[in-house]
Formats: structure tokens, C-alpha cells, sequence
């Protein structure tokens, strides 16, 4: 997620003029924690459970789509 023509984006898009696709987790994965960490005022990194929680464990499953007893508007999740 990123405002309009962020400066962290830009960054990392302009390194794809070199993108190899038998290495694409380089350019998806590697490089842009490289460029966090160059540039650690244009970005904000965020920890796993922001992105993959509840996880796909059948308790968690359970919990979200059968006892339906997860709060997703408080778990501060962005997805």
C-alpha cells in the first residue's frame, strides 16, 4: 500500500528495468527490503500479522467462518 507517486515505489519500480523472470523473488522480495532499508524514512514496514492473520489453521478457520468469534474491525489488519 502506498500514496500516489511515493518516493519508495518509485524506487523500486525503476529497478525493475533490469528484472530477470528466472529470479523474479530478487526484484519482489529481496530488493525492495535492500531499499527499506536504504531508505527507512520513505517506508513503513510492517510485521506478518498485519497481512496473514487469522491464518489458514483449521482453529482459525474455525474461528473466523464457523463460531464467526473474530473481530476483524479491531484486529488491525490491513487484509
Amino acid at each position: 500500500m502506498s500514496e500516489p507517486n511515493s518516493p519508495f515505489i518509485r524506487r523500486w519500480l525503476d529497478q525493475y528495468q533490469t528484472f530477470d523472470t528466472n529470479q523474479w523473488s530478487e526484484l519482489s522480495v529481496q530488493r525492495p527490503w535492500l531499499l527499506a532499508r536504504q531508505n527507512p524514512g520513505e517506508v513503513q514496514v510492517l510485521g506478518p500479522r498485519v497481512w496473514f492473520y487469522p491464518l489458514w489453521n483449521r482453529e482459525d478457520v474455525e474461528r473466523v467462518h464457523t463460531k464467526n468469534d473474530y473481530d476483524f474491525y479491531s484486529g488491525k489488519q490491513y487484509a
